[in-house]
């Protein structure tokens, strides 16, 4: 290091300062009192004596060294605290850039099982069969069976009906409808919900969830996002509540609107309208984040408010 090297160079020449300025006083002195004539203690004592002066300089010139030594070490101890740093630094530097790397490596093996989850979705949309019809004809045959057995005016004969118009009577229906139809969608819903479950738990950021989602958003078709619609409190007495919490973080209704739910089906030439008194109690069963910013949620909590004030006048009489 050049703060050791100064040192050593510094103690060299002071050694050489020394030696050469005994000599010369040396020199001096055998000059001056040469050649000796008389050979005492005395006269030895004075010369001894006149070392004095010499040794008051040296010992003056040590000290000198002495504090010049500590500077020196002083300013190596700096250097070393600032070796020290940039050592620290790059160290820092070499660990965010390794963590940079973790972090681009999660993310990339994150994004390949994400579109390979989705992928295999798709796949399981296609593969979906029922009555000679296959893909999205599915969903819209399971659209109307859902419809007429879960949620429109069930005809008995031509003088009576049953209405589904709770929630209780629906998720009763429904449960015989999953019972019936499970073989031939539930593989879509559990993947379907295996896609948002693995973003939800794995994605570190809101922005990565809601770009994400929107991707997963893109691929549903409006029999699907229905079916959904009824499925997500149909299973509450069955598998929970995982679908409603999913529709209802990811907005998963943005997209319908209340004719979406409203408009009848056609089965054999017949006309199935849903009851709208369940459909209304259906979209108040979710919260109103499961509609983003569309009209829906401003014709849910309409209808909530509406209830809501409905059930007041009635305790109030």
């Amino acid at each position: 290091m050049k703060t050791k090297s100064n040192i050593k160079k510094y103690i060299i020449l002071s050694f050489g300062f020394v030696v050469l300025t005994f000599i010369i006083y040396i020199s001096f002195l055998l000059w001056k009192i040469w050649p000796i004539s008389e050979y005492s203690l005395n006269k030895a004592g004075v010369f001894g004596d006149s070392f004095g002066m010499l040794t008051s300089f040296f010992s003056g010139l040590a000290f000198s060294g002495m504090i010049m030594t500590l500077l020196m070490q002083q300013e190596e101890l700096k250097l070393q605290r600032e070796e020290l740093s940039y050592t620290r630094n790059e160290i820092k530097g070499q660990k965010e850039a390794l963590e940079k790397q973790q972090k681009e490596m999660e993310a990339q093996n994150f994004d390949n099982k994400f579109f390979q989850m989705l992928s295999l979705l798709t796949k399981v949309k296609n593969d979906l069969e029922l009555d000679m019809n296959r893909g999205q004809k599915v969903f819209n045959l399971l659209k109307i069976e859902i419809i007429k057995n879960c949620a429109s005016k069930i005809v008995i004969d031509r003088n009576s009906y049953i209405t589904v118009d709770s929630l209780d009577k629906f998720q009763n229906q429904f449960k015989s409808f999953n019972n019936k139809y499970d073989e031939n969608f539930k593989y879509y819903f559990l993947n379907l919900y295996q896609i948002f479950n693995y973003i939800d738990k794995n994605s570190d950021n809101e922005y990565s969830l809601q770009e994400y989602s929107n991707i997963i958003r893109a691929q549903l078709s409006k029999n699907e996002l229905i079916l959904l619609f009824y499925n997500g409190i149909g299973m509450l007495k069955i598998g929970g509540n995982r679908y409603k919490y999913i529709i209802e973080k990811y907005a998963l209704f943005e997209h319908l609107t209340y004719s979406d739910l409203t408009n009848y089906v056609e089965k054999n030439n017949q006309k199935i309208y849903p009851n709208n008194t369940l459909i209304n109690l259906l979209l108040t069963a979710y919260a109103d984040s499961a509609y983003g910013k569309s009209d829906l949620k401003k014709k849910r909590n309409e209808i909530a408010k509406r209830l809501e004030d409905n059930k007041s006048l009635e305790r109030n009489i």
